[in-house]
């Protein structure tokens, strides 16, 4: 079986962290940003197995069953909430993104700003929330191995690997840790926007954008640095937006 065991991910650390594993919590997120509202000591990385109510942006569900995915929040109790705070995320989809070509020797592109996607399915999302005062938590939800209902709650949703992968989610688990332990430190400079751009699904491609409740067609020409989605309206002018969401890609073009 494929169980995620804090004893079994700690010795492929190469830096020592506090992590702490559940088989069922509510959201890790939630918790987290529990824990330190409260004042409570945390772990470095706090983990589930099954989450009864794990959402993601907009608070829109996260379907997390046992078993198949990843459930995971990194806490950073010490993290300074300033403009720089919006390039976290896409770090951590860079960071994400890398530990699994790695591991599972897929390649997943990124969906500005805060999603991954193999062969056009949705596989990772991740969720960055800031609690002025306490700190930031970031949530990376993966779906890693097929699960036969996952369609049911999910549309657009694959998954990583097929359901008798020898790959472990341990494995992914510790790579990713690693990967953020060795990027957080200098996240602010950005120097994997490069990659960020390199591995985005959208740049060249026309899409529905909506900002608040307003929609339109637009074309996506580049990911700026302070990694803002760069657009070409339908009149020819660029727009850049760091708040807005990506609603469906036209025509897709490889």
């Amino acid at each position: 079986m494929d169980i995620i065991d804090a004893a079994t991910i700690q010795p492929q650390l190469t830096q020592p962290l506090e992590l702490q594993v559940f088989p069922e919590l509510t959201s890790t997120n939630q918790v987290a940003k529990q824990w330190l509202m409260q004042g409570q000591k945390t772990p470095d990385v706090l983990i589930a197995d099954h989450q009864t109510a794990g959402y993601g942006r907009l608070d829109r569900q996260f379907y997390s069953p046992a078993g198949t995915g990843i459930y995971m929040t990194f806490i950073w109790p010490e993290m300074v909430i300033d403009e720089s705070i919006g390039l976290l995320t896409p770090m951590m989809a860079v960071a994400v993104r890398e530990a699994i070509v790695a591991v599972c020797q897929v390649n997943p592109t990124i969906k500005w700003v805060n999603d991954l996607y193999l062969n056009h399915n949705k596989v990772v999302g991740i969720l960055a929330e800031s609690i002025p005062g306490h700190g930031v938590v970031m949530g990376v939800g993966i779906d890693f191995k097929s699960d036969a209902t996952r369609q049911q709650f999910a549309a657009q949703s694959g998954s990583l690997l097929p359901a008798n992968t020898s790959v472990t989610r341990v494995q992914l688990i510790a790579a990713i840790i690693n990967r953020v332990t060795q990027m957080l430190p200098t996240y602010r400079t950005g120097d994997y926007l490069s990659a960020y751009r390199a591995h985005s699904m959208l740049i060249g491609q026309t899409v529905t954008l909506k900002v608040g409740a307003d929609e339109q067609i637009v074309k996506v020409i580049g990911i700026g640095q302070a990694a803002e989605l760069v657009v070409q309206q339908a009149d020819g002018q660029q727009k850049s937006y760091t708040s807005a969401e990506v609603t469906r890609v036209l025509n897709w073009t490889e």
